[in-house]
């Protein structure tokens, strides 16, 4: 017998547990540019953030800027079967 998850099954499993820890996903959000820090004491730093992203809101809302810089400890590529992060040329290091 086999047991299959369809994605949309699986995306709710992730949602239903990552709210309640505050955690808030943005779909209509892409990465335009991730960097990593060059910066060695920043890269062995464990409370540090060494890595870059700039994403771009979707969403045509006038009232909110289109763009945000996040700083982070790692970047996950989700985004289905073709994930952005994995096919671009900032993949050098993930």
């Amino acid at each position: 017998m086999k047991l299959g998850l369809h994605q949309g099954a699986i995306q709710d499993i992730f949602l239903d547990s990552m709210t309640p820890l505050g955690v808030k996903v943005e779909r209509s959000t892409i990465p335009t540019s991730i960097e990593l820090s060059k910066d060695e004491s920043e890269l062995t730093d464990p409370t540090s953030y060494p890595v870059r992203v700039v994403l771009e809101k979707l969403d045509k809302s006038e009232d909110k800027p289109r763009e945000e810089i996040v700083h982070a400890k790692f970047v996950v590529g989700c985004d289905g079967a073709f994930p952005r992060c994995q096919h671009n040329k900032y993949n050098h290091f993930l």
